[in-house]
């Protein structure tokens, strides 16, 4: 209720964001009817850059997967936001990186290159980079504290070099920070959060990476009330915030997960909201967060992290369409959110009424 009525009072004075709605897309969903869904519902594409693609053989660039996208979206005028550029997940570091895993000065110089040779191509295509994501977590290379802020340093610094008037966004992954309570060589979000601003780091956004209803570190089902009060906890650093949010549409069994986190065990016991997950659950719950974050003024932008399901999928079945090109419930729910930003307080009815039944608690 509380959500609601900032929404329509930011509405009302007309500090919605001009491009608020976006989705992240896979590489490998490059058909016409994905890109024609992309333009026509969304406001932006979160486009990913994974070194592992982009170089999978030391200096050996492969640009195939990303090209067809930024001309696609030059002929669409789509809003691209890239990256994250700099990201030490497994999924996002190409294989022969690991023999520099312990030579911290060669990894460096080895981003600086990357870095350079990414934004020079793309800077004409792109109105926002993720540049740094989940660095923080630190959970794969053995960075100490220093070396995790002089890369965030260095690869904001040389961003914004290269392209001036890109918006650079850090983001958080995890942002409950749990994964700090057996992990001592990572930094609480909190902290990283206030070192980058103080420290005078030169970039335009915070970038929180809220995905729930899987059981991995960091993705264990919160209430809304908790959700909220970290957006308005991240709100306080004086940056713009870019939300990105992810649920599944039927609950996630340890056979799914594709990535298992090593030594952290798989918890049955993950969490759903008010109901188990199923594709109405998810169309309310992206309908509540959506809500929850666009309505607070310090919010840029919030987006679904994939439009389609598949198998790579960082969190399965948390689509808004099917593997066999099928919009889910959310997916509807979704545009009619959007289409309902754009209208005037006066003439805005009850536009989040679909034809499934609300959800309810046992109580």
């Amino acid at each position: 209720a509380h959500a609601s009525l900032l929404l329509t009072r930011r509405k009302a004075t007309g500090a919605v964001p001009p491009h608020p709605i976006g989705c992240g897309v896979s590489l490998r969903h490059i058909d016409e009817r994905t890109r024609a869904a992309l333009a026509s519902n969304f406001d932006f594409v979160m486009l990913p850059m994974p070194w592992r693609a982009l170089e999978p053989e030391e200096g050996g660039y492969q640009w195939q997967a990303i090209d067809p996208w930024m001309e696609w979206s030059r002929r669409s005028r789509a809003s691209v936001m890239a990256g994250p550029l700099v990201s030490f997940s497994p999924a996002a570091l190409p294989d022969w990186i690991y023999i520099w895993e312990q030579d911290y000065d060669t990894i460096r110089d080895l981003l600086y290159e990357h870095l350079e040779r990414v934004v020079g191509r793309y800077r004409d295509y792109v109105t926002s980079w993720n540049v740094v994501s989940g660095l923080h977590v630190n959970s794969h290379f053995p960075f100490n504290f220093e070396q995790l802020m002089d890369l965030t340093r260095m690869a904001t610094m040389l961003v914004r070099k290269l392209h001036p008037q890109g918006r650079i966004i850090v983001e958080l992954r995890q942002p409950f920070g749990e994964y700090y309570a057996h992990n001592q060589r990572s930094i609480p979000p909190s902290m990283y959060a206030d070192l980058i601003v103080q420290g005078g780091i030169d970039f335009d956004s915070l970038g929180l990476r809220l995905l729930m209803g899987q059981a991995v570190s960091g993705q264990y089902a919160r209430d809304l009330m908790q959700v909220s009060n970290l957006l308005d906890h991240f709100g306080g650093f004086g940056k713009s915030v870019h939300v990105t949010f992810g649920a599944p549409s039927e609950p996630v069994t340890e056979v799914m997960i594709a990535s298992p986190q090593g030594d952290q065990p798989v918890d049955p016991n993950c969490g759903h909201w008010r109901k188990p997950w199923s594709p109405q659950v998810q169309s309310h719950w992206l309908e509540a967060m959506f809500q929850l974050a666009i309505s607070r003024p310090f919010v840029e932008s919030v987006a679904w992290h994939e439009l389609m399901d598949h198998p790579a999928i960082e969190l399965p079945l948390s689509g808004l369409v099917s593997e066999d090109f099928q919009p889910k419930p959310a997916f509807r729910r979704l545009v009619t959110f959007r289409a309902a930003l754009k209208q005037p307080v006066k003439a805005q009815k009850k536009v989040m009424e679909l034809d499934d039944e609300p959800i309810h608690t046992d109580e």
